[in-house]
């Protein structure tokens, strides 16, 4: 298995192990098997730290291994630091644990990856230019996560803009 990838090249058997016996804890081996095959870098990151992290906060150790099979490259790339920030910044603007764990982490795990102030911030900042209240902006980015992480942000927010301004058009 270590010969696998060259992201486990430095590892030994004393590293990877701990990491396997985490993965069979929570999910059947032969996925595991084949998550592995698919992913074999996922042997050499902390996962029990990040299992840790997201269990604090709600996760189930199922949702934690469909992150794992889903999103693996925030484990591979992303840092348990950066996540938690994320995680606050959505908080502050509305979301819930529930809704963090439920909605955020399964279906829209790269903005776990964001920066706060060089990413996520500025879309928030551009929907009060465009003349959202911060109550608005934050229903806004409620209904439509994935601006946060749209490539060009802006045209996205001024594509869902003119469709909800069309929908009320034409509700009156």
């Amino acid at each position: 298995m270590l010969a696998l990838c060259p992201a486990l090249s430095s590892c030994g058997q004393e590293e990877v192990a701990p990491n396997i016996s985490l993965l069979n804890a929570i999910a059947p081996p032969d996925q595991v098997r084949a998550t592995v095959l698919r992913n074999p870098a996922l042997l050499a990151v902390p996962l029990q730290a990040w299992h840790d992290f997201f269990a604090a906060i709600g996760l189930e150790d199922s949702q934690f291994w469909q992150l794992c099979c889903n999103s693996p490259g925030l484990l591979l790339h992303g840092s348990v630091w950066q996540t938690g920030n994320v995680l606050m910044f959505l908080q502050a603007l509305g979301w819930s644990e529930l809704e963090l764990s439920t909605i955020i982490i399964p279906h829209h795990a790269e903005i776990l990856q964001m920066d706060v102030q060089g990413q996520l911030q500025p879309v928030v900042a551009h929907l009060q230019d465009r003349g959202l209240s911060a109550a608005e902006a934050r229903a806004f980015l409620h209904q439509h996560p994935q601006v946060l992480y749209a490539p060009d942000y802006q045209a996205a927010i001024m594509q869902l803009l003119r469709k909800q301004r069309l929908l009320q058009l034409q509700c009156i």
